[in-house]
């Protein structure tokens, strides 16, 4: 799976069911890493993962774990497109949040105890600035 091709399914796809396929993109990836690293030698551990995963202005390579951002895409995914979900869904009796966004926002909620959430949960396109 190339990694256009993930990203939108990340996007598009509930967290949930995307557990495998991100497991499974990480554990590539860190093994191309660790082969391009050292070899495919023993001095790669997650220190050296962790350190690789840096943005590349603190030194790392700016990888990204998928596992990392699998919420972060299908929440900002869906909160970009509420207008467009509202114009197809409007006359078919959807309303409010379904419950995957719903539990996709608790997981974001968990994953960043400080940041106020709570604007990703009405129709606006993006919460309100402070």
């Amino acid at each position: 799976m190339g990694v256009a091709k993930l990203l939108s399914e990340l996007r598009t796809c509930q967290p949930h069911l995307m557990v495998d396929a991100t497991s499974c993109f990480d554990d590539g990836l860190r093994e191309a890493i660790e082969d391009i690293v050292v070899g495919g030698g023993p001095f790669f551990g997650d220190l050296q993962w962790r350190l690789a995963s840096l943005p590349m202005h603190l030194g790392g390579l700016g990888l990204l774990s998928a596992q990392d951002v699998e919420v972060y895409a299908f929440v900002a995914s869906r909160a970009q497109s509420w207008e467009l979900q509202y114009h197809i869904f409007r006359n078919n009796g959807v309303i409010g949040l379904d419950p995957d966004y719903q539990r996709a926002l608790e997981r974001l909620n968990v994953s960043l105890p400080d940041f106020d959430i709570g604007g990703f949960s009405n129709k606006d396109t993006a919460p309100s600035k402070p």
